[in-house]
């Protein structure tokens, strides 16, 4: 699983400007992205990463939720007023990784 997750991210980290990239972990309330460029830039990130990124030991679903949960997770830290930290917090994550892992986005 690790292992996975480590090939989505340095994917994204190829394609991503460094000053987008600095969003995830520095967002305040004044930057950042608002929540429909937040929903572009994540169903776009996933469908790059599903194209350029090959996880043969997984089956179609994980490989999807992996990508999606990944995707969802750094776009989310992108958000205004939002950071990794928060974000992947157990009291702050729930409703992540039920639309990633439950909805099945």
């Amino acid at each position: 699983f690790e292992h996975a997750v480590m090939l989505v991210l340095d994917k994204i980290e190829e394609i991503l400007p460094n000053p987008i990239m600095r969003l995830v972990l520095e967002t305040d309330f004044e930057d950042g992205v608002d929540d429909k460029m937040a929903e572009t830039m994540r169903a776009r990130l996933i469908d790059y990463v599903k194209k350029h990124v090959s996880l043969p030991y997984l089956d179609s679903t994980d490989e999807a939720r992996v990508m999606a949960a990944v995707c969802a997770v750094i776009v989310e830290s992108m958000k205004k007023s939002r950071q990794f930290d928060q974000v992947v917090e157990p009291v702050n994550s729930g409703e992540l990784i039920i639309d990633v892992f439950v909805k099945g986005s």
